[in-house]
C-alpha cells in the first residue's frame, strides 16, 4: 500500500498547479486490521514519516484520517508525535464519518 501511495504522490507532483495549491489527504482507514499494523515496526513508521515530512516536496494543507479503528488509534497517535509541529497541526483524526462531515459542515460555513 504504501508503494501505491508512493506512485500516487509522484504522478500528482508532476502537475505544476498542484505543486503550487498543495494537498489535502484524506485516508479511509476502515479497512485497516492488526495484521497490518504488525507489518510496520516503529523503525519502519519513523522512517516513513521522516520521508514524507523531510524528502517529499509536497505541500501538505491538510490531512485526515477517517473511519479509524480501534486498534489504530495509539500507533497513529505515536506517528502524529513523531511529526514536526507545523504538520502535526494539519493533522484532522476522525474516529467514523459522522466526525469527519461535522468538520465539512464546519468548514463550509467559514
Amino acid at each position: 500500500m504504501a508503494r501505491a501511495h508512493s506512485l500516487v504522490v509522484e504522478a500528482l507532483m508532476d502537475d505544476e498547479e498542484n505543486q503550487i495549491h498543495g494537498y489535502t489527504h484524506i485516508n479511509d482507514e476502515s479497512g485497516l486490521t492488526m495484521g497490518h499494523l504488525s507489518a510496520w515496526s516503529i523503525t519502519d513508521i519513523r522512517n516513513m514519516l521522516r520521508c514524507i515530512q523531510n524528502s517529499t516536496p509536497m505541500r501538505h494543507k491538510e490531512t485526515h484520517f477517517v473511519n479509524i479503528p480501534s486498534c489504530a488509534i495509539k500507533v497513529i497517535e505515536f506517528g502524529i508525535s513523531l511529526l514536526n509541529d507545523k504538520l502535526r497541526n494539519r493533522i484532522l483524526v476522525c474516529i467514523c464519518v459522522r466526525d469527519f462531515q461535522t468538520f465539512l459542515e464546519l468548514i463550509s460555513v467559514l
